[in-house]
C-alpha cells in the first residue's frame, strides 16, 4: 500500500479505541459518578490512535469524534448535542485544540524517529 493512504487495519484500530474508551467512560460515569475525568479519557484515546496509526487524518478524526462524544453523552443535557451552553462550547474548543496538538506532536515524533532510523540504516 502506498505511503500516506489509510488502510482498514488503522481504521479498525481507531474505531476500536474510540468505542473502548466510550464504554470505559460510560462505566466510570455510572459506577463511580465521576464526570470531570471523562475528557481526559478521550485525550488518552486520541493519543493512542495517533500512536498506533500513521499520518494526521485518523488522529484528527479521533479528536473530532471525541469532542462530539463528550458533548453528546457526558455533558448536560445528556444524549443530546448542545453547544449553546457556553461551558460546553468552551470545553469542546479546548479539548479539540489539545487533542489535535497531541495528534500532531505524536505524528511528528514518529516521523522524526523514522527518518532517524533511515539515516542510521544508510550509515551502516
Amino acid at each position: 500500500m502506498k505511503k500516506g493512504l489509510i488502510n482498514i487495519k488503522e481504521i479498525s484500530i481507531t474505531v476500536l479505541i474510540l468505542i473502548m474508551f466510550f464504554g470505559v467512560c460510560l462505566l466510570v460515569q455510572q459506577l463511580l459518578n465521576i464526570h470531570s475525568l471523562i475528557p481526559m479519557f478521550f485525550i488518552l484515546a486520541v493519543f493512542l490512535v495517533s500512536r498506533y496509526t500513521s499520518g494526521y487524518f485518523l488522529g484528527i478524526f479521533a479528536s473530532l469524534v471525541s469532542v462530539l462524544a463528550v458533548n453528546y453523552a457526558f455533558t448536560f443535557p445528556h444524549f443530546r448535542f448542545n453547544f449553546t451552553i457556553s461551558e460546553n462550547l468552551i470545553s469542546a474548543i479546548i479539548m479539540l485544540i489539545v487533542t489535535i496538538m497531541t495528534s500532531t506532536m505524536t505524528t511528528q515524533i514518529k516521523r522524526h524517529e523514522q527518518k532517524k532510523r533511515e539515516i542510521e540504516f544508510t550509515d551502516c
